[in-house]
């Protein structure tokens, strides 16, 4: 009986411990991924106008080597703070990447074409493009698996042909299986925030977002944590193999 009040007693504590965790993951200040440096020596982070103005330089000495840059989104949006990041981020020494956010609304073509008026080949250091495949955010229109895959190579062949380079493909654990197997060796960047990425839930990446609530110095807002699989040596051969370097890159 008085191990039954002891543990009755501790509830109110655990349920206070419960919700200060909540708290601590909910603001960001703990969160489910520490991958180690050792293991994913290269950082970066995903950014678009909700970040506001950031703080580039602070950014690089907090380690941030590489930034996914929202550019547009379905066939019309692009946006507003593309070309200030990009510029930004280059200056500061991060190198960065152009992604699109894909709607399941709207004809691939006319998104491939926003994507590259808004974002189009850089004539200097940059990673591949990238486009962000996922149901959240997204209309509320469901495409057979067959319709969607169509429309999205329609999509590929038209931003690969412009960049002249594989682009790179953002899923999660609920989108992967419609691409699974279907787009050849176009690298992936798989969104994992509870745990480490399940092999056999995603196969083999390139990167990994393990945080969607970081904060880190120079922005103001939670900011998408990433690491890239592989060395340093193995991130510069992969940004940007074939560009040589501009002169103030």
């Amino acid at each position: 009986m008085r191990r039954r009040h002891a543990l009755l007693s501790l509830l109110p504590l655990a349920g206070l411990l419960a919700a200060l965790a909540y708290v601590l993951l909910d603001e960001g200040f703990i969160r489910f991924n520490y991958p180690s440096v050792s293991d994913y020596p290269v950082r970066g982070i995903d950014i678009s106008h909700h970040q506001g103005v950031i703080d580039w330089n602070l950014l690089v000495k907090d380690g941030v080597q590489f930034a996914y840059i929202k550019a547009s989104e379905g066939a019309t949006w692009r946006d507003s703070r593309f070309s200030d990041n990009w510029a930004a981020s280059r200056k500061a020494g991060v190198m960065p990447g152009a992604y699109h956010y894909y709607s399941l609304c709207a004809q691939p073509l006319l998104q491939a074409q926003n994507f590259l008026a808004s974002a189009p080949p850089s004539p200097f250091h940059a990673m591949p493009p990238a486009v962000d495949l996922e149901f959240s955010g997204n209309c509320s229109r469901r495409p057979p698996a067959a319709e969607f895959r169509a429309d999205l190579g329609v999509f590929l062949d038209a931003v690969e042909a412009g960049w002249n380079r594989r682009v790179v493909l953002y899923v999660s654990s609920d989108f992967y299986p419609y691409v699974k197997g279907r787009f050849g060796d176009r690298p992936l960047w798989v969104r994992s925030i509870f745990g480490p990425p399940p092999v056999a839930g995603f196969g083999r990446w390139q990167f990994w977002q393990y945080a969607n609530r970081g904060r880190l110095p120079g922005t103001s807002t939670f900011v998408d944590l990433n690491v890239f699989s592989g060395s340093q040596a193995d991130f510069d051969s992969f940004a940007d193999p074939h560009r040589p370097t501009a002169p103030n890159d």
